[in-house]
């Protein structure tokens, strides 16, 4: 070498030999708490410089099918059947019946796993939440597909029959009745699904009772008569029952005085708005209060609205308007009626968890997904809940709840359900963290302290002090090995001497430790051997040179 660069050389590392030593010492004298903070600081600008150029993609995932995880009719879990013939899956439904399809997206953690439900004709309805309604006999296909790929679809095909009666009863026989009352007749269907309900009403004395075809009978003159309801649909379907009817008391008699009934009305509103499945007894009013016949007849417009008893308990079934009408069994022209909204039942409160998140702050890394799963009302007739996210940018969310983490940031999801009138809603906040360097590698900011503290540290003072010292040596091995003994030696000095500056005299919040010293004398040494084998193998291979050349010297 060159004995200007070897001096040059000499002096440069014999001066960040220096600096490091001081370095280290310093760093030795530094109060426990200080040094922490320095290596977590410098751990948190490696990682943030790491994380900007490495950023993270958005894991896309696609969906590769639809399937059909169940279905309900009328409330019972029934399982598709299949026609083997002609290669398609079915299912039985009456009409005027209802059934619930829930379906989902191949795989689970698809980004949009929406779907979208249609029908091939008018013989079904269906709406977005899987429900279907049977309107009339015949078939048709139910099609359900992805909203994030059109052509990825599933269907099957429902079946829509008529549901004959097996048996029928009047419900409200009455074996007496005064001559001008009038009494309204029901029927009960075996089983309560019959599509065709339609009753023919006969009666064996007409001159003594008449009936309508809804099943009012009038009571006409005194004397015995059989009233019949026979099935429109199957004639050898039949009930029937004997009544007497009586003259009217002689109200001139005392006895039989009669205060005659001027008027009946429902207390309170004439209107009655109800949720589904609710059950009322209006009460009624009659005026005088006093009056003889309070014999009372109730009827429904629409009895897949809302049906009356007997007795006038109203009970809600089905979204829809109907007319309960009162009359006096006594006084055709007196009644009273009530109209009848029924309304679907909201959910009062929407309960939220979520999986997939950690922490009080439900935090969700870049590019992964999470999943709320909300909880409403078990009476609750409206089951379908609305997902929104307050910044699309940082979340989106599918309406199955599922969270796909965009970008760094917070967002509120909230998760509502609505009759369209009022809204029940609750609300969970984000909050999406990048992926940083220290997620990947486990221990980060041990690694950092231990890699750039002790272990590193004394790794770069091992490089910096066997360049020093090779300079400082002369040719041949023995001399490096002299100069090797040397490097090693001061090596472990140092690392002792920076221990013994941490004892609790010298710095506080600090201790040493001989583990640490063999640590950092682990660093220095791994640098020192490495760096001065290679020396070793210079020498060795200048005198290999020198005993070839000599050899091809002699030989000349």
């Amino acid at each position: 070498m060159n004995k200007k660069i070897k001096v040059l050389a000499t002096i440069f590392f014999t001066c960040c030999y220096i600096f490091c030593v001081g370095l280290l010492v310093w760093q030795a004298l530094t109060p426990g708490s200080e040094s922490s903070n320095i290596s977590q600081n410098f751990g948190d600008q490696l990682s943030n410089a790491l994380t900007n150029i490495t950023k993270p993609v958005v894991e896309k995932v696609a969906v590769s099918s639809v399937k059909i995880n169940s279905v309900t009719i009328n409330g019972e879990a029934t399982q598709l059947k299949t026609d083997a013939e002609n290669g398609y899956s079915y299912i039985d439904i009456a009409m005027g019946s209802t059934a619930k399809i829930s379906a989902g997206v191949s795989p689970s953690n698809a980004n949009n796993p929406a779907l979208e439900y249609s029908v091939s004709n008018d013989k079904l309805t269906i709406n977005q939440s899987g429900v279907i309604s049977a309107i009339s006999e015949g078939e048709s296909r139910v099609i359900i597909t992805s909203k994030e790929n059109s052509t990825i679809s599933c269907e099957f095909v429902v079946k829509i029959s008529k549901v004959f009666a097996e048996s029928i009863e009047i419900a409200n026989p009455i074996e007496n009745i005064y001559v001008g009352q009038t009494h309204l007749l029901k029927v009960n269907f075996n089983p309560q699904d019959t599509t065709d309900k339609n009753i023919v009403w006969f009666v064996s004395d007409e001159s003594i009772l008449s009936i309508s075809e809804s099943g009012l009978i009038t009571a006409l003159t005194a004397g015995s008569a059989s009233i019949t309801a026979t099935c429109e649909q199957n004639s050898e379907l039949t009930d029937s029952f004997e009544i007497t009817v009586e003259p009217m008391p002689n109200a001139n008699e005392p006895e039989n005085q009669i205060v005659e009934l001027n008027a009946i009305s429902v207390s309170g509103e004439s209107s009655l708005t109800l949720k589904r499945g609710d059950k009322i007894t209006p009460e009624v009013a009659y005026s005088p209060a006093d009056a003889t016949y309070k014999g009372l007849n109730f009827y429904s417009t629409n009895d897949k609205v809302a049906t009356v008893s007997q007795t006038g308990e109203i009970s809600a079934l089905t979204a829809g308007n109907c007319v309960i009408t009162i009359t006096s069994n006594t006084y055709s022209n007196i009644s009273a009626q009530i109209n009848v909204t029924v309304e679907e039942r909201l959910t009062s409160v929407i309960s939220l968890s979520i999986s997939g998140a950690s922490g009080l702050n439900n935090v969700v890394k870049v590019g992964k997904s999470a999943t709320i799963t909300a909880g409403i009302d078990d009476n609750a007739t409206i089951k379908t809940v609305i997902y929104e996210s307050s910044n699309q940018k940082v979340v989106t969310v599918s309406q199955d709840g599922v969270i796909n983490a965009l970008s760094a940031g917070t967002a509120t999801i909230t998760v509502y359900s609505t009759d369209g009138k009022t809204r029940v809603e609750s609300k969970i906040e984000i909050t999406v963290e990048r992926v940083a360097f220290k997620d990947t590698i486990s221990n980060f900011y041990y690694w950092v302290r231990k890699a750039f503290g002790h272990f590193g540290a004394f790794l770069v003072l091992g490089i910096v002090a066997s360049f020093m010292f090779l300079c400082f040596s002369k040719a041949g091995i023995v001399n490096k090995a002299i100069w090797f003994g040397i490097c090693m030696v001061s090596g472990f000095a140092v690392a002792g001497l920076t221990e013994i500056f941490q004892l609790p005299i010298f710095t506080a919040g600090r201790y040493c430790s001989f583990t640490d010293v063999l640590i950092d004398f682990t660093g220095y040494s791994v640098a020192t051997v490495s760096i001065f084998i290679l020396a070793f193998a210079y020498e060795l291979i200048q005198i290999f040179r020198y005993k070839a050349m000599q050899k091809r010297s002699e030989s000349k």
